[in-house]
């Protein structure tokens, strides 16, 4: 009867905790910077969720009133990434959170940028291949599993993994945003 007692008073708790865990997180203002830390890019929402917001990316000064602001941008990024490569400044931005259960060609999961020039966007979708091909929860969904970042080539030019939640390696040139050959290996840039 004890047993019966604890049980539906904890049934409610632990169903609890769960929806809770799986409620997508809230948007916030982020500061991400390149690997050397001499670029950085401060992304504000405008919302709590989406990709409504500014972000704009710096060049870091010997002092904070120093700093250059180099690019303003009408979006905010889940994440931001970027490198200077030969040709200027790679920036790379993931979507938001997305909702559902089911890749969609209208949700943002990756694009790529050569300063301020968008050179290609990919929807969750095109990463996914199809729309069941997503790893879901309760109340939303990804197509990256793993984002590797940045790698030199041997044949000197910056290339930008992501692992797919489905295994697949997938390289991107950071000067067309279009795709290239993966590596055997993925190594970050050095």
């Amino acid at each position: 009867m004890i047993r019966l007692i604890l049980a539906t008073l904890l049934l409610p708790l632990v169903i609890a905790s769960a929806v809770m865990a799986d409620q997508e997180g809230a948007n916030r203002p982020a500061v991400y910077s390149s690997q050397q830390g001499n670029v950085f890019a401060r992304a504000v929402p405008a919302d709590s969720y989406g990709l409504k917001g500014i972000t704009r990316v710096y060049r870091a000064g010997a002092a904070a009133e120093q700093d250059e602001l180099l690019h303003t941008f009408d979006w905010y990024a889940g994440k931001v990434y970027l490198e200077s490569v030969p040709e200027g400044l790679s920036i790379v931005r993931t979507g938001a959170w997305a909702r559902g259960h089911l890749a969609t060609k209208d949700e943002l999961a990756i694009a790529f940028y050569l300063g301020e020039k968008l050179l290609k966007e990919y929807s969750t979708l095109d990463i996914a291949g199809a729309p069941r091909n997503v790893r879901a929860s309760a109340s939303h969904y990804r197509v990256i599993e793993k984002i590797h970042g940045y790698r030199w080539t041997p044949g000197g030019k910056y290339v930008f993994d992501i692992q797919t939640t489905d295994g697949r390696t997938l390289s991107f040139s950071t000067t067309t945003g279009e795709p290239v050959p993966p590596a055997a290996t993925t190594a970050p840039s050095r």
